[in-house]
């Protein structure tokens, strides 16, 4: 049921939308260059029969590109930045110039030159020292409402990202299969390889080439869609993204240096922080403890066997009613206690 609902949402919405852009009738108005002592902002409008599309390009630290447009149709009763913010510094606007319908971006400290392409009928093409790794709207499929979208073509046939699932680590192609679907859920007895989304999600996907790597954040935390096509002759991916609401703000990194490319998406996205120490150590857990007197006498038989471990996990079934911090009473009749016992040992209770 779920796939054949995903299917049908993901055809109606995306099928017959590519279809109403005349690319003839796209008109670019292509850049303004801010005073040179700010941070530099290439603002342009894309117009679309009637409808005109506003958009920024932001340059940022070592070369990283951000586009947005704000969505006037959006229907999001908050924004991405109330979860959390991107604080990433701009690039030296000394670093950026502006030759015709190109933007170049040199990094002197990485002897790489980054170029942005910008066509008249709306397409953008990113290069990383001369060679093409990805194209923005070469289908026509970019706008910023009422539902944020964006086709990408990547210049290799090796994609990855888009976690968390159950499938293959390589974006396998959906034309004639299930999109993916970024709508993270704790789904029990999950098929594997499957499309479906798990316990995480993340709209981020990289491709990788001899020539480069480049990867494209998709900033939206609403249900996402992504297709996937494999032009393998062409050795190409192209993909696209579509949401329910929300603004449309993506980034792109590129480098010819793996190493480099991930630490450019860390400075972005932030570090992963390091475990607490407690959590190197053996954890207990399982679904699911019966009462209180069953926790305490696995606790008690870890002590008997002499088998050391650092945390003990409840799950869901320890609660009243599936509701968060509370505890069934009648199971577990004296929590407090049950807790005492265990983290006076130095381990600690979740």
């Amino acid at each position: 049921m779920w796939a054949q609902t995903i299917r049908k949402e993901f055809e109606k919405k995306i099928s017959q939308p590519i279809k109403d852009i005349d690319p003839k009738e796209t008109n670019l108005l292509l850049l303004k260059e801010e005073n040179k002592t700010e941070p530099l902002q290439a603002t342009f409008s894309i117009r679309n029969n009637s409808k005109e599309m506003k958009m920024k390009m932001n340059f940022l630290e070592e070369g990283i590109v951000k586009l947005s447009s704000e969505n006037p149709l959006n229907t999001a009763h908050y924004t991405v930045d109330d979860v959390e913010k991107i604080d990433i510094s701009p690039l030296d606007p000394k670093l950026v110039a502006l030759e015709k319908s190109d933007v170049l971006i040199t990094i002197p400290s990485h002897n790489q030159t980054f170029r942005v392409n910008f066509s008249s009928s709306g397409q953008f093409s990113f290069f990383d020292n001369e060679n093409l790794l990805v194209s923005l709207n070469r289908a026509f499929f970019l706008s910023n409402s009422p539902n944020p979208r964006i086709d990408i073509l990547f210049e290799t046939e090796f994609v990855y990202g888009f976690p968390e699932r159950a499938d293959r680590v390589l974006l396998q192609d959906t034309e004639k299969d299930l999109p993916y679907c970024m709508w993270a859920t704790d789904r029990y007895m999950y098929n594997v390889p499957s499309k479906a989304g798990l316990y995480g999600a993340v709209p981020f996907i990289i491709g990788h080439s001899p020539k480069g790597t480049v990867g494209v954040f998709w900033r939206n935390t609403s249900q996402t869609y992504l297709s996937v096509d494999k032009k393998s002759k062409n050795l190409v991916t192209a993909c696209g993204f579509y949401s329910e609401v929300g603004d449309l703000e993506m980034y792109i990194i590129m480098d010819v240096n793996i190493q480099d490319f991930f630490r450019k998406v860390a400075n972005l996205l932030g570090k992963t922080p390091l475990p607490p120490y407690f959590s190197l150590g053996y954890q207990q857990s399982r679904y699911s403890f019966q009462n209180q007197k069953d926790v305490e006498t696995v606790d008690e038989n870890f002590d008997k066997n002499e088998i050391p471990y650092d945390v003990l996990w409840l799950d869901i079934d320890h609660t009243d009613n599936c509701k968060y911090y509370t505890f069934n009473m009648k199971d577990y009749p004296d929590p407090a206690s049950m807790v005492k016992k265990i983290t006076e040992k130095g381990r600690k209770f979740v």
